[in-house]
């Protein structure tokens, strides 16, 4: 008896690990749009934002678009990669791909995001801090907040 006692509890502990893992995972893939704010010359911008998230296990990649605004088809598209750990995910824009040619003087933000993955009436929300510098000269962007929105996750 005592033998299989400890079968059982061997595989119900096995069990219980896989199940507990599984539930760790969270699923980031698929595309999450929201808007990027920045403080610029005493006012707030609002930027169209879109992660475009592929992800492998804990690690993910993939292609970030962001609009100068609404208003203006003015974009940019950067690579990135990232990780999760836990409820928090850690992008960081590595390669500026494609866009519109903002000139010398005003250049492309290359951004690290710092997010917290939470469940929202809409579905599930990235949100959190993000920091970074221009692609053109290196120097330091004006930080700011972001939130993206996925339907389903």
């Amino acid at each position: 008896m005592e033998k299989y006692t400890g079968a059982f509890l061997s595989i119900l502990s096995i069990i219980l690990l896989t199940y507990l893992t599984s539930k760790a995972q969270v699923n980031l893939e698929g595309k999450w749009t929201g808007q990027l704010r920045q403080h610029i010359m005493g006012s707030f911008t609002d930027s169209p934002y879109q992660l475009q998230i592929n992800q492998l296990g804990d690690s993910l990649y993939g292609i970030a678009h962001i609009e100068a605004s609404e208003f203006l088809s003015v974009y940019a598209e950067m690579a990135f990669t990232g990780r999760i750990k836990g409820n928090k995910v850690y992008i960081t824009e590595n390669k500026f791909l494609e866009g519109t040619d903002l000139n010398d003087a005003v250049g492309w933000c290359i951004k690290e995001l710092t997010l917290t993955h939470i469940k929202s009436e809409k579905g599930y929300r990235l949100k959190g801090n993000w920091e970074g510098y221009a692609n053109n000269n290196g120097k330091p962007c004006k930080p700011g907040i972001l939130y993206l929105d996925k339907l389903s996750a």
